[in-house]
């Protein structure tokens, strides 16, 4: 679901919930650190755990990207009565009196 950008922010979530239980179950008795040299008995450490939880926490926090079905989605539910972005801007930027509203007559 991450690949193809669904519910990208709870499967996000689902996804670091995990990375702690194996970092609780499995991957804490060994230390921090990988198993390197691959030395037979010795587990890795959660130190890889680490980095997947800090990159699920990345996409969490700034969600989908651009070619994603989230945006996808939000760009269907649009239609429904969604404000668009550009509406959103014009409505920021309040009008200047006397000023007519055509790309010749705006200040450069």
């Amino acid at each position: 679901m991450l690949i193809a950008g669904a519910l990208t922010r709870y499967v996000s979530a689902l996804l670091v919930a995990e990375m702690i239980v194996a970092i609780w179950k499995v991957h804490f008795v060994h230390g921090f650190f990988l198993n390197w040299r691959l030395q037979p008995g010795v587990g890795h450490g959660y130190e890889f755990n680490l980095v997947l939880i800090s990159g699920l926490a990345c996409l969490i926090c700034t969600g989908p990207g651009v070619i994603s079905l989230d945006r996808w989605l939000a760009s269907k539910r649009h239609y429904k009565g969604l404000p668009q972005d550009d509406v959103i801007r014009k409505q920021a930027v309040p009008p200047v009196p006397g000023r007519r509203d055509e790309p010749s007559h705006r200040a450069l």
